[in-house]
C-alpha cells in the first residue's frame, strides 16, 4: 500500500582490509628437515587454505560492521526504530556531542540553554537530549498512523545498491564543506549511494518505501551524509 502519512525515517541525504599480510612459512632456514617434501606440500595447502578461511570470515564480519557503507545504513535505521538516538546520531556525519556543542557555540548560546531550546526545556545536556529524543520517536512509534495502525516496528531492511561514487562527485561533497568548521573536508576520502528498501508494520498494516541514501568516509569511518 502507498502510505503518504508514516515513511520509514531515512536521511536524504572506515574502511576494513581483513586480508593477511603474507602466510606462514613452515620451512626452517638451514639444518637438518625430517619432513617429507610431499608432507612440506601438505602443510603449506593447508596453510593456504586457513588463511582464505579467515580471510572470508573477516570479510563478512566487515561487511555486517557499522564501518562499512551497508552497514552503517542498517545499524542507523535500525537504531531509527528501536529507538536509539545517540547511536543514529552517532553514525551522522554531523551528530555527536561535539557536533550539538559546536551549534550551540555558533548559536551564541551555552550549551546547556541550547539543549534547553531543542527539547522545550526538557533537556539540559546532551544525554538528557537523547533521552528526551527516545521518549518522542517512542511515543511516534506507538500511536503509529490512521493506515498501518499503532505500534510502528522495522520489520526488514533490504540493501537493493550499493555505488562508489566518482571522484568527480566525491569532490562536489568535500567543497560543500569547505566553509565549514566542524567537517574537514580533506579528511572525506571515499563516497557511496546505498539504495535501500525499508519495510514498516503496525498493528493493522504494514508499508515498504525504497531511498537512495549517500554515506561517507570520514576519518576512517563511514557516516550517513545528512
Amino acid at each position: 500500500m502507498d502510505n503518504q502519512n508514516f515513511q520509514p525515517q531515512m536521511p536524504n541525504q572506515g574502511e576494513f582490509n581483513p586480508a593477511p599480510q603474507g602466510g606462514f612459512n613452515p620451512a626452517p632456514q638451514g639444518g637438518f628437515n625430517p619432513a617429507p617434501a610431499a608432507n612440506n606440500k601438505k602443510f603449506i595447502t593447508i596453510g593456504a587454505i586457513a588463511i582464505i578461511v579467515i580471510a572470508l570470515v573477516f570479510g563478512l564480519i566487515s561487511c555486517l560492521s557499522s564501518n562499512s557503507p551497508k552497514g552503517v545504513v542498517k545499524a542507523y535505521i535500525k537504531a531509527m526504530y528501536k529507538p536509539d538516538f545517540k547511536k543514529a546520531n552517532s553514525l551522522q556525519l554531523r551528530g555527536g556531542q561535539k557536533y550539538y556543542e559546536y551549534l550551540a557555540d555558533e548559536n551564541d548560546m551555552d550549551v546547556d540553554e541550547y539543549f534547553e531550546t531543542m527539547s522545550d526545556e526538557k533537556a539540559s545536556s546532551y544525554s538528557e537530549f537523547c533521552k528526551y529524543m527516545n521518549k518522542e520517536r517512542k511515543k511516534d512509534l506507538e500511536e503509529g498512523d490512521d493506515d498501518l495502525g499503532e505500534n510502528i516496528k522495522l520489520s526488514k531492511i533490504e540493501i537493493k545498491k550499493d555505488k562508489k561514487l566518482s571522484k568527480k562527485k566525491l569532490k562536489d561533497i568535500k567543497k560543500s564543506f569547505e566553509d565549514n568548521d566542524y567537517i574537514d573536508d580533506d579528511k572525506i576520502t571515499d563516497a557511496h549511494e546505498i539504495k535501500v528498501k525499508v519495510t514498516i508494520k503496525g498493528d493493522d498494516d504494514s508499508d515498504s518505501d525504497t531511498d537512495t541514501v549517500t554515506v561517507v568516509k570520514y576519518k576512517g569511518n563511514w557516516k550517513i551524509l545528512g
